[in-house]
């Protein structure tokens, strides 16, 4: 992201930024739109606090949510 935004604006950045962390995640068309827009909240948090560590602990959450909400023994 970071090298993205020397030669891009912030937004456009993100937004590529975002397309390559959806390469990560198992794409469904429901999911698409939301796993797009985490990746570009997790860049402009990056961006904002210049701390990896806090885009880093909002996925970890994210992930967590998820679990705690699918989880079915």
């Amino acid at each position: 992201f970071m090298k993205l935004s020397q030669r891009f604006s912030t937004l456009t950045s993100a937004v590529i930024s975002a397309f390559i962390f959806s390469f990560g995640h198992p794409l469904t068309v429901g999911s698409i739109l939301y796993i797009l827009g985490m990746g570009i909240c997790l860049a402009y948090t990056y961006k904002k606090t210049k701390n990896l560590l806090v885009p880093i602990g909002i996925h970890l959450l994210n992930n967590s949510f998820y679990l705690l909400l699918n989880f079915q023994p």
